[in-house]
């Protein structure tokens, strides 16, 4: 997310700069986008939906417990055993 927000759909997503920006996003009836590499945010807030996007062409931490709903984008993902 280069520009800061993204359309999809008709969907807005706009990344939060800090964590504290995240309410203010969902009010404004937007998708906070929080990058959050070590997962830090997780044991702050109880998240409905954790996405890791890093592309990192295998597993390095993604768990399908981090969250009811669990997305995980890349090759390391293709396959049950991957998880941890």
């Amino acid at each position: 997310m280069f520009d800061g927000h993204t359309i999809v759909e008709g969907v807005t997503a706009v990344k939060a700069a800090a964590k504290q920006d995240i309410e203010a996003i969902w009010n404004q009836g937007c998708i906070p986008v929080y990058v959050d590499p070590e997962a830090i945010l997780l044991n702050e807030i109880k998240a409905d939906v954790v996405i890791d996007a890093l592309l990192a062409k295998q597993n390095i931490g993604m768990r399908k417990n981090m969250a009811p709903r669990t997305i995980a984008l890349g090759p390391g993902f293709l396959q049950e055993k991957m998880w941890t």
